[in-house]
This record gives C-alpha cells, structure tokens and sequence, in this order.
C-alpha cells in the first residue's frame, strides 16, 4: 500500500535560506557602499554595432531600436521622479527626529536620534544624485551626416543602417545609466528604511519617558533661625499691629510709644 505522505504537500519553509540571505545581505551592504562613494562617468561600452552588424530587415530593425530607445527614455525619466518623491518622503520622515533632538535628549535616546538622522542625510544626499541625470546619450547631427574636417567637402546623409546602429549604441548607454540610477534608487530606499526604524525606536524612548524634561523649578526662600526667642518676639509684633488696626476702626486713634516694643 501507498504510504500518506506521499500524497501530502510539504511543510511550507522560508524562502530566505541561510546561503540566499546571507547572498542578499552582502549584495544590499555593495549597494550602500555604492550609494555613498563617488562614481566614475558612463563609459562606452568595449564593442559598438555599426551598420555591418545590420544584414537584412531594416525597417524592422528601426522601428524596434526607435521603441528600444524611447523605453529607455521613459525608464530614466521614471527613476528621476521617483528619486524625488523618495526626497519628499526623506524630508518629511526628518522632522520627526529633528523634534526630538530638539528636547535635549540624554543617553541611548539621544543616540537613536543621532543615528536616525544620519541615516536620513545620506538618503537625502542619495537620492539628489538621482534627479537630473546629465549622462545620457542622444541622436545628434554626427549620427545622420557625415562630416569632412577638412570643409572642402559637403556633409553627406549616412545610410538607415548607420542611423539604426547608433540608435541602438545610445540605448545600450543609456540601459547602463538607467541601471546605476536604480541602484541608487535602491540604496537611498534601504537608508530611508534604516532610517524610519531608528526613528520609530526613538520616538518609543520619547513616548516612554525616556528624556528627562525639564520641570519648572519654583524658588522659594526658606529663612532659617537659629533661636526660638526670635520668633517668638516676631509674633508678638504681629499681635501688636493687629490690636492698633482693631482700635483705629473702633475709635480715635491711639498713640503708641515704639520705644515700648522690645525688638
């Protein structure tokens, strides 16, 4: 006979196994890494295609290089809209902790700000490198004439092969812009998500009491005597003063002789 288990499905496991997450973790830290320092200028790759390259169906090959090209277009200009909306949200994230900063904080507390708000910078200064891309590569007058540097010699149309070769090389250029962009799309997302979470733990300290706030502090003047007598003699005066207002009210007023009251 069939045993069960054959017929039952597995037991449901992670899908982030230790040789796949650990993969991912070194792959996000060259992301950052990558995010941070400088970087080089696009470079052409080694090998171009010139019109050798296109042997037959040219219109096809032009209108699919044309398509190839505007994608790519579109694609960078997708990227740089979304680095400014992750700019945005960067911003606004950021005056949470610059809050708290400002209520003086003291200890651990103090350091999850200091530590969110760091975080937030280098995602701002990220994503500012991905708004305004100037690398790109475009059809320009050189891809369509050809020019003699001597001038002696009118410019003259190159051929639809040409002109579908350096559509296709001003694509691939920029697929490589594109890709660098996302990456630091990428990493301006995993800084502003380190940055949220050191933000939330702060504001738990916060919620929690962890700053010490300042308490109106209200002086009082405490007079201290040393003999007893003192006081005594105070109240007498005291008592002095009320019986001559009683007096004043009932009657004339009555002449006190000060000498009489002993200090």
């Amino acid at each position: 006979m069939s045993s069960q288990t054959k017929f039952m499905p597995t037991i449901v496991e992670s899908s982030l196994k230790h040789g796949k997450f650990w993969k991912t973790l070194t792959g996000n830290l060259k992301i950052l890494l990558h995010g941070i320092l400088p970087h080089k200028n696009a470079e052409e790759p080694p090998n171009v295609f010139s019109a050798k390259n296109i042997t037959e169906d040219a219109e096809f090959l032009l209108s699919t290089a044309q398509e190839f090209y505007k994608e790519i277009s579109e694609r960078i200009e997708f990227l740089e809209e979304k680095g400014f909306k992750l700019m945005t949200y960067i911003t606004a994230v950021s005056a949470l902790p610059i809050f708290l900063l400002s209520q003086e904080p003291e200890g651990v507390y103090k350091w999850a700000i200091i530590v969110s708000i760091i975080l937030l910078t280098l995602a701002l200064l990220i994503s500012l490198r991905c708004i305004g891309i100037k690398s790109q590569k475009a059809i320009y007058i050189d891809a369509i004439f050809t020019f003699d540097d001597t001038g002696e010699v009118e410019p003259k149309n190159k051929s639809k092969k040409d002109i579908i070769a350096s559509l296709i090389n001003c694509a691939v250029f920029n697929q490589n812009v594109a890709d660098n962009t996302a990456d630091l799309i990428k990493a301006t997302r995993i800084f502003l998500s380190l940055g949220i979470i050191a933000t939330l733990v702060s504001s738990f300290f916060y919620l929690s009491g962890g700053p010490k706030k300042k308490e109106k502090e209200v002086s009082k003047a405490i007079i201290n005597f040393n003999d007893s007598t003192v006081i005594y003699k105070f109240n007498q005066h005291f008592k002095m003063i009320e019986s001559m207002v009683e007096d004043s009210r009932k009657g004339p007023a009555v002449s006190v002789d000060t000498a009489k009251i002993t200090p």
